[in-house]
């Protein structure tokens, strides 16, 4: 960014002159495409090679785990779609992970994407508590600012798991249950 306006910055100051020719003004232009296109590259193709990204797919647990966590932190997007996918993992952990990781996102202020809502619904019949606890959480957090229907969808399956067997999962429901009532 810095690069493009140095790069206006030169170009306004050739024009300003009274004697210019035509080289300068080409460099300069060329200078701030080079640096524009740069820029393009790292905002679209930098994420992408983000090793968190990568991790998602490892066989080792544990890096899931971190890259999940990691995701929430800088929260992009992008990962919405493969942490969903990682809902239906086989390990517990990981599927719990990616529960509560797709519920930062909303705390980011991302409340009009709704990605998420239906697969984490699902995951409130999961055989582990902790992902069904994860995911009562998750849907009270994304809805909770919602201003669509989408905030509704997640009511009758939360009712149903305030009689959870799990006191985690109840009092994970009700919480996202008032969350969702205090709009």
């Amino acid at each position: 960014m810095l690069c493009i306006i140095a790069g206006l910055v030169s170009l306004v100051k050739i024009i300003d002159k009274e004697n210019f020719t035509k080289a300068p003004i080409y460099i300069t232009a060329t200078i701030v495409l080079i640096c524009y296109i740069t820029l393009i590259a790292l905002v679209h193709i930098g994420p992408k090679i983000n090793p968190a990204f990568a991790s998602l797919k490892s066989k080792d647990k544990n890096a899931r785990i971190v890259a999940a966590q990691t995701l929430a932190d800088i929260r992009d997007t992008r990962a919405i779609d493969p942490l969903i996918a990682m809902l239906s993992d086989t390990d517990p952990e990981i599927r719990t992970a990616a529960a509560t990781t797709l519920g930062s996102f909303i705390l980011a202020g991302f409340n009009s994407d709704t990605r998420a809502i239906k697969p984490l619904i699902k995951s409130l019949k999961d055989e582990n508590a902790q992902v069904r606890a994860a995911a009562a959480r998750s849907l009270g957090r994304i809805t909770e600012h919602l201003n669509s229907e989408a905030a509704q969808w997640p009511v009758e399956p939360l009712s149903i798991a305030l009689k959870d067997e799990n006191v985690s999962v109840r009092e994970a429901a009700a919480k996202s249950l008032s969350r969702i009532g205090n709009k």
